[in-house]
């Protein structure tokens, strides 16, 4: 049985061992995960592993191919023979045993809980999506342009599952514990206004409403410096200076109703902000 973890560095395991793979052979075998399940041509299959056509003879691809199931042990690239004589390979590993498809299962999952209001589930499973995440998706194959689309789906469902997680835990109320994890967030993600906004409510509720005001005008500067829109921070900072800003409660998508405060719901608004208008102007 063979199991592939491509979040992150590739790692092959074949009955409980690691499997030690050379560059080549570890290409394939991404090759052959980002075909999702289909069957390549050995001419398709040669093209996406080697640029220039003098380099994708078949004897030097079924090399690597039986190189790499020598090294794992089994039929770890499974071979289909068509009656007219055609060959094409695909990858012999079953869905569940590849990380990146439990990855996707269990955020799929975690968000159905969230918008189910089932908070506490969509926590725990999107918590343990996220333990399978071990770095840059497909890491080995970074540069290869048979990846590209694979990398950017996996990591951008890397986010949804960061900021859906926080967005569970805040609301069961634990805004403190994610106000750094968010701090950390907005450095990386600087364009992404949901990060913003989560920061400001987890600042809000933590009774920090001066600091929430200073990350709201920073967010405001951040998306405005790259052309992004920046409504629903405005909203938010409005609903910070008027103390309309629920302080605890769950935490919805900022685009489902009007006003943020009105979304989020009244009960539980806090007072004004005091002294913090000069924080609060619109950012120019």
């Amino acid at each position: 049985m063979f199991e592939l973890d491509i979040l992150g560095p590739l790692i092959l395991c074949s009955h409980g061992r690691t499997v030690r793979l050379r560059p080549m052979e570890r290409d394939l075998l991404l090759a052959l995960y980002c075909a999702d399940g289909s069957a390549l041509s050995p001419q398709r299959l040669g093209a996406l592993l080697w640029d220039r056509a003098t380099e994708r003879s078949p004897i030097t691809l079924r090399r690597h191919i039986a190189g790499t199931r020598k090294a794992a042990a089994g039929e770890i690239v499974v071979t289909h023979r068509q009656g007219t004589g055609t060959t094409s390979y695909s990858l012999g590993i079953d869905r569940e045993h590849i990380d990146a498809f439990r990855f996707e299962r269990q955020v799929a999952d975690g968000g159905r809980e969230f918008r189910q209001d089932k908070y506490e589930e969509s926590a725990w499973k999107l918590g343990q999506a996220l333990t399978l995440w071990r770095g840059a998706p497909l890491a080995d194959a970074a540069s290869r342009p048979f990846a590209r689309a694979q990398i950017t789906r996996l990591t951008n469902m890397h986010r949804t599952a960061v900021i859906t997680k926080l967005k569970a835990d805040i609301s069961l109320g634990q805004h403190r514990e994610a106000t750094g994890e968010l701090e950390a967030l907005a450095m990386t993600w600087p364009e992404d206004g949901e990060v913003w906004r989560l920061l400001v409510i987890c600042l809000y509720r933590s009774e920090r409403p001066i600091e929430a005001a200073r990350a709201c005008r920073q967010a405001i500067r951040a998306l405005v410096s790259q052309g992004l829109s920046d409504r629903h921070l405005q909203e938010l900072q409005h609903d910070i200076l008027t103390g309309s800003l629920p302080r605890h409660g769950p935490v919805l998508a900022a685009a489902s109703h009007g006003r943020l405060g009105s979304q989020l719901g009244r009960a539980g608004a806090g007072a004004p902000v005091s002294g913090a208008a000069g924080s609060l102007r619109p950012a120019g």
